[in-house]
């Protein structure tokens, strides 16, 4: 497995990726923006030299924020989504930052149980968060940096 910064030419099929794993996923004209921009950083994650998988990050004042993670469908359930978040803490670290943040469906039970594994935890609750998806609730949810 190989995680690096994405290229240009990774947008097509991080598009693709997103579009078969999640409910709320960006075109390839938003990818194409967070890509130019200084605050949001995309990591394309490889297997064989085949992109599996991506996260998206905001960089903020003392944290990340991830906007989207994805692992194609015939990768999940071995170690990659665990290791992109390990990369990713491990940035934080170096970068002195406090801690990562995501949002998430209140009822994505298979999405929560991932990332407790993973060490974060519930921050807050966001009622009826979710507009395009008939108003589900949503969850803030953090790992910090215990170095800080």
């Amino acid at each position: 497995m190989l995680i690096k910064k994405a290229s240009l030419e990774d947008l097509n099929d991080i598009e693709i990726i997103g579009k078969n794993s999640l409910a709320i996923n960006y075109n390839l004209y938003n990818l194409e923006l967070f890509f130019y921009d200084f605050y949001h950083n995309i990591l394309s994650v490889f297997n064989n030299n085949i992109i599996i998988g991506f996260i998206i990050y905001e960089i903020k004042l003392n944290s990340y924020h991830i906007k989207s993670f994805a692992i194609d469908l015939p990768y999940r359930n071995k170690g990659y989504g665990g290791e992109i978040l390990y990369y990713l803490k491990n940035l934080l670290i170096k970068d002195n930052l406090k801690f990562i943040s995501l949002f998430m469906q209140s009822k994505n039970n298979i999405l929560k149980k991932f990332y407790k594994k993973n060490k974060f935890i519930k921050y807050c609750i966001m009622e009826k968060y979710y507009t395009s998806l008939d108003y589900d609730d949503g969850e803030e949810l953090r790992w910090y940096n215990e170095k800080d």
